[in-house]
């Protein structure tokens, strides 16, 4: 069971904001993806991700998310997802 799309949003921003959540599994798993995605997009960078991100992102997440979790996770391979 997957959380609602507005539910998810804001789990993913309490995730980006305090850098870890408590949640249940089920949760964790669904948002897994959707947080793997930002912060693939952080570690690319460039100025056109950064534009399309930065405005949906509010209360200054884009900021911690470019400036601080992307390049710490820059050394890391891609995640590829199970087929």
């Amino acid at each position: 069971m997957q959380p609602p799309q507005s539910h998810a949003g804001n789990l993913v921003a309490s995730l980006i904001a305090a850098e870890s959540i408590v949640t249940t599994e089920a949760k964790a798993k669904a948002l897994r993806p959707v947080v793997e995605k930002c912060v693939t997009k952080a570690k690319k960078g460039g100025c056109t991700v950064i534009a399309r991100w930065w405005p949906s992102s509010g209360q200054g997440h884009g900021h911690k998310l470019f400036a601080d979790i992307g390049p710490r996770y820059e050394t890391r391979p891609v995640a590829i997802p199970a087929s």
